[in-house]
């Protein structure tokens, strides 16, 4: 097992490395490297096109929107029938905090 010293120590020799390569190397290619290396930044225009969202990207949203509803109005069921008030008033409570919840996770 190596220990951190071991480790630091291999990962200080492989940084100096890679600057004697870079310092060594010359073209085009490596200079647009040292720039992204350097911390500047890259334009937009440079990018490649983000992918075609699925329709799994629409549909999740939905489908947790459901799930809340769905338990929600189970559980308020459930307290309704013959349940203590503080019961059912705390029932009603967490369905309306769990549906804020929702609301701000998609709308905030």
């Amino acid at each position: 097992i190596p220990t951190t010293a071991r480790v630091h120590a291999r990962a200080r020799a492989r940084a100096r490395a890679m600057e004697t390569e870079l310092s060594e190397s010359s073209g085009s290619a490596d200079e647009e490297d040292l720039e992204v290396q350097s911390g500047r930044r890259i334009p937009l225009e440079d990018l490649p096109p983000l992918p075609k969202r699925s329709a799994a990207y629409s549909s999740e949203p939905w489908m947790g929107v459901c799930i809340v509803f769905i338990l929600s109005a189970m559980l308020i069921r459930a307290t309704q029938g013959g349940g203590l008030r503080a019961t059912v008033t705390l029932i009603w409570t967490e369905a309306a905090v769990a549906v804020l919840s929702m609301f701000y996770l998609l709308f905030g």
